[in-house]
């Protein structure tokens, strides 16, 4: 029970993950599970639903059908709808009750993509892991099926550019981020040559193989990485090019370097300061505020991360009563408005965060938090 969050929200889970990962990507992709998944998904995590399309349903799968295995059903619904509608691919994304019930998500697939001669495959999602996980697991199946599909990649002597791997509404919906990355690299005349996956399509994607280097600017993004790195021998950056990690970025470009271009400040802190976002995000975004105020942030990591991502002195928590004993000892908290709950008199700075709060708060671009961040430090 030391697991149950009582105050705070929970992250969004690995289904809505895949889901963003693939949104626009002109795929049929269909959530396996009992109705409402779709619903919470679109009301509240993708601010895309609205002024775009996208193939989006889910099974309704009902309490007999599992009971007694009726796997035709689900196949017969997804193989007629997909010959009606055409899609590019079939992504089957099963949520709790596929995988408490054992169901063959991938068997399913072969014979859905043998009815319908379209590609068709099932990721191993469950809805107990974070979104992080979700985009991870989609990124890295589109990137190897595109792999298999490319011939006569380009030779590296004739690569530019970058591929921005890991973007996601779910990260970057409510600051325009998303397109502050874009910018940064024109205007370094750095061509982007695809972003995986937001403003795009699977013919722009399909591309990938023409750039330089892969920018990983959050988890989901580095299991993609890996994968072209292995098809394509095209190495990869992790970061996000804002501050002190954006002039690394371009130094590690210049200068043929590949790694975590992110780094851990040197000096004892001299205040208790906490930020709160994904991973890649918050390392890199610590790094910024560190240059302006010469004094160390403290990344508090809460969904899924790997230790070599994380900077000397950063910690992961899971605990809702362990970490509300650590805001009590702290100066400052950088987080979703939705911590604030269990921050008490702690001096605290919203950085709202989709995959957390869905659209709840309004917009705030980082580079006026940072702003914000070095005025507030003045003052404890």
């Amino acid at each position: 029970m030391n697991q149950v969050n009582r105050i705070i929200s929970l992250y969004s889970a690995d289904v809505f993950g895949a889901v963003s990962a693939l949104f626009e990507l002109g795929g049929m992709i269909v959530i396996h599970d009992p109705s409402g998944c779709n619903s919470t998904y679109t009301t509240h995590d993708e601010p895309r639903w609205f002024n775009s399309k996208t193939l989006l349903y889910i099974s309704a799968l009902t309490e007999k059908d599992a009971i007694l295995g009726n796997d035709k059903r689900f196949i017969t619904d997804v193989t007629d709808t997909a010959l009606l509608q055409k899609p590019k691919f079939i992504a089957l994304i099963p949520a709790q009750m596929p995988a408490m019930l054992g169901i063959d998500m991938n068997g399913i697939a072969k014979v859905i993509e043998k009815n319908t001669d379209i590609k068709t495959f099932a990721l191993p999602t469950t809805s107990m892991q974070d979104y992080s996980v979700g985009i991870s697991l989609a990124l890295e199946k589109i990137t190897n099926i595109i792999i298999g599909e490319t011939k006569n990649p380009c030779p590296p002597k004739k690569r530019d550019g970058v591929n921005i791997l890991g973007a996601t509404p779910l990260d970057f919906s409510i600051n325009g981020e998303d397109k502050a990355v874009v910018n940064f690299f024109k205007a370094n005349n750095i061509p982007v040559i695809s972003t995986f996956s937001m403003n795009t399509n699977m013919e722009t994607l399909k591309k990938a193989h023409n750039a330089a280097y892969n920018i990983v600017v959050t988890y989901g993004g580095l299991s993609a990485a890996k994968a072209m790195e292995k098809g394509w021998n095209i190495p990869y950056i992790i970061g996000l090019p804002i501050g002190k990690t954006g002039k690394n970025i371009l130094s590690m470009i210049k200068s043929q370097k590949s790694g975590i271009a992110y780094e851990s400040f040197t000096q004892n802190s001299r205040k208790k300061i906490y930020l709160i976002h994904e991973s890649v995000i918050a390392a890199s975004l610590a790094n910024a505020i560190e240059e302006k105020i010469n004094d160390k942030i403290t990344v508090i990591n809460m969904t899924t991360t790997k230790k070599g991502l994380m900077r000397e002195g950063d910690e992961v928590f899971q605990n809702e009563d362990e970490l509300e004993e650590k805001f009590k000892k702290a100066d400052l908290i950088i987080a979703d408005p939705m911590y604030k709950p269990i921050a008490g008199d702690t001096k605290f700075i919203s950085l709202p965060h989709t995959a957390f709060s869905g659209r709840t708060y309004a917009t705030l671009r980082f580079i006026d938090l940072i702003s914000s961040i070095k005025k507030e430090y003045a003052l404890i």
